[in-house]
Formats: structure tokens, sequence, C-alpha cells
């Protein structure tokens, strides 16, 4: 008797062996393996605080991504800093860049950078009195901005790019901002609606590129909180728009 059960056992384990072979070796190939990247700034930044959401963590458990049949996630990877410039987007870009088999339509990249060069250069032209020389227009930080895209639109031509835009502040709700404290006004959002203008259009003349208008997408109340990182409420809702640029193939 001990034998026959010790047969039935040795069987089924055969099976689920051969059926786990049979799944990698001829089912997941034919499946779209989705690679996701996170570049730039705090937007889109790795929780800081306990009981923050997670935009990695929340992306993967979607239902509605969950309900593509035909799609597996291979990885999901995070590579923002959060006082992170333009000038600091370089790096990340040479760092993804060591990474193989990325250009392909199943990988999307989300970026959100620019917005940390917009409020540093208010707070040296808006609320000091001196360094008025360090002062810089959205003409001037744009360019930049631009240059950095196109390189990676350029190593990436196949994959889906997602530019997420800046968002606007609550005026008089003052905010810490990478050590720097920030008393946003009506010029500060003005500066970024400037910005956001050049991002659509930009990202409308190219075709692997999408676009996501956060300032349409968070109220004033709920988009930021000290520090600018971002609470769960606008997480929620920019990772459902998130959601929605990732489609089943």
């Amino acid at each position: 008797m001990k034998d026959k059960v010790f047969v039935v056992i040795l069987f089924t384990l055969s099976i689920v062996i051969t059926i786990c072979i049979l799944k990698r070796s001829f089912i997941e190939p034919l499946m779209d393996t989705v690679d996701i990247l996170l570049l730039g700034d705090y937007v889109l930044g790795r929780p800081s605080n306990l009981g923050e959401i997670s935009i990695e963590e929340e992306i993967k458990n979607d239902k509605k991504i969950k309900g593509c049949a035909n799609v597996i996630f291979h990885n999901i990877k995070n590579y923002t800093n959060k006082c992170d410039t333009i000038s600091d987007f370089e790096t990340q870009i040479i760092n993804i860049g060591k990474r193989k088999n990325l250009d392909k339509k199943t990988t999307y990249i989300f970026v959100s950078i620019g917005m940390n060069d917009i409020v540093n250069n208010y707070s040296v032209c808006e609320q000091q009195t001196d360094n008025k020389t360090d002062c810089l227009g959205i003409d001037e930080i744009y360019p930049k901005w631009e240059k950095e895209i196109k390189t990676l639109v350029d190593t990436y031509k196949k994959a889906n790019i997602v530019i997420i835009s800046g968002h606007y502040f609550e005026k008089g709700h003052n905010v810490n901002h990478c050590g720097t404290k920030l008393n946003p006004t009506f010029r500060l959002n003005n500066k970024i609606d400037e910005f956001n203008k050049k991002l659509i259009y930009y990202t409308k003349n190219n075709t692997n590129l999408k676009f996501i208008l956060l300032n349409k997408t968070l109220t004033l109340e709920d988009s930021i909180i000290d520090e600018i990182s971002m609470n769960n409420t606008s997480k929620t809702k920019l990772i459902n728009y998130m959601i929605k640029k990732i489609t089943c193939f």
C-alpha cells in the first residue's frame, strides 16, 4: 500500500515538474515580457516613509494588468533620485544602458525630470536678493531637458517612453525642497505651465512618446506634502494614469 502511495506521489510530482518545464520552455516565450523603468525625480520616487505607497508594487499587483493573459512582468526597476535635476539624468540613462534587450515594444520607461530645476531656479530668482545672475528662464532649462530625452529616445527607439509633466504647487503652502525652504506663488505655477507646454509639443512630435499631464491629474490639495514627496492619494492617481499607458499586446 505504501509503495502504491509513493508511486502516485512520484507520478504527480513528475507531472508538475513536466508542466513547469513546458511552461518555461514553450509557453512563456510566446508571451510578451514587460519591462518597466522609472526614471527621474521625487514624482516617481521610492517610498521614504512607513505606510507610503510603492509605485513598483502597486503596478505589479494591479488587477487590470494581471488580466492581460499574454503579458508577464520581467522586471520593474526604479532609478529615480529625489533631488535629481536634468544634469543628473544623464547618469540614470547610463545606468539603464547597462541592461540588455530593453529596446523592444514591451518596454515602458516612465520619466519625470525637470521639476527640481524649475523649483531650484525659482528659489534663487524669486526668494533671494543676490545671485540673480544664476537665474535661468524656461527657455534655458527646456533645451537641457530635450537633449537628455532625445538621448533616451535615440537609445530606445522601440520602447514606449512616457513623459510625466510638472505639477502645480499650492500657493502659500510652505514646503521644504531638498533642504531649501519654498513659498510657492502664482509665478512658480506659471513657469510650470510654460514648461509643460513645451513638453506637450515635444511629445506630440515623437511617435514613441506618451504623456501624462500631472497638473490635470492632481489637485492642489493632495499634490504634495513636506519635502515635496507625493502623498498616497496623489500616487494612487498617478499610478492609475501610468497603468492606462501599459497595454496588452
